[in-house]
Parts: C-alpha cells; structure tokens; sequence
C-alpha cells in the first residue's frame, strides 16, 4: 500500500487541524514542536481505515528530526477481521489501534513518541473523530468502492467538515 499525506489533498484543512506538540526539557525526547501529519492509504477500493502518522520535528530553531511513523486503526478487531479475512488474528490486532509501523525506518525517539500519542490524543474523542474524518475526505477526493461503504454510515447530508457550508455530498464527496 501507498500511503498519501492529507495535507496534499486538503491543505487549509491540514494546516488548521494537524496535530501539533510543542516540547521543552523532556528527558526521552529533544526540545521543539513536533508535527503527527497524517497519510492514507491511496487506494481507492480500500478501506482500510487506518492512518499513519509520521511525527516529525517542524520548530525552525532546532534541528529536523523524523522522529517516528505511528500506524493508527480505530476499528475494533473484528471489523479487521473481517477485512482482511486471510490475515493472522495477530496480524489484525495490530492493524488496531496504534503501533510503531514495522516497515518504516523509526529513530530512537519512536517509543516515547508512541507513548506521548496514546497518553495525550487517543484520549481525546474530537481527536478521533478528526481522524475519521479526514480519512472520509480523503477517500471521497479518491473516489472508488472504499467511498460508497463510507456512504452508508455517514450522514452526507450534514453540513461539509472542510467548512465550505455546503453539504457533505455536494462538496467533498462530489
């Protein structure tokens, strides 16, 4: 799978709503704001509903650093289950919730990064539920079978989240 970052799609809407962090004299992680910029699965007949994150070091004054790529699925195990019916349970349990994604190469700073992550914004509902729906949007840009079972549990009759005052199905998901 080919993963695409948000922000290419849906600049205005990363640029407000990237999670950011800033940190100072943590004793596992250098000093400086830290970016989780979210990317998904360019497919457009999968649905997965998984995203990665790769966390990365933004603040000008200090040096870059690309800290970790956490793996994200906010489904619960047997919707992974049944997605991927031939994979392991193992395998699918750890397409739930958050991992250090095992294909990415990951600094020494990615287990306090996914610690940080689970401990500061899985916590916080909203936070999901920008995930989810970033990942609506960004599938409905890609059109394809993944948009039409996203159809039918969302209400594309509401108001569009990009802020456009449009509804849902005659803006993004046109």
């Amino acid at each position: 799978m080919i993963f695409k970052r948000f922000i290419e799609f849906f600049p205005e809407i990363a640029e407000k709503e990237t999670r950011r962090i800033t940190l100072r004299n943590d004793p596992k992680i250098p000093d400086g704001e830290y970016a989780f910029v979210d990317s998904f699965c360019e497919d457009k007949d999968c649905d997965c509903r998984r995203v990665y994150f790769d966390v990365l070091q933004i603040d000008p004054d200090y040096e870059p650093i690309y800290a970790a790529t956490i793996s994200y699925g906010w489904e619960d195990l047997d919707f992974y289950l049944s997605w991927s019916p031939y994979t392991p349970s193992t395998m699918a349990a750890a397409m739930k919730g958050p991992i250090l994604q095992p294909s990415q190469k990951q600094s020494l700073y990615a287990e306090p990064f996914i610690e940080l992550f689970k401990s500061k914004f899985l916590i916080d509902p909203m936070y999901i539920d920008r995930i989810k729906r970033h990942y609506t949007l960004f599938k409905a840009k890609l059109g394809g079978k993944a948009i039409k079972k996203i159809y039918k549990e969302y209400d594309i009759y509401a108001p569009c989240p990009c802020g456009s005052g449009k509804k849902l199905k005659f803006c993004c998901l046109a």
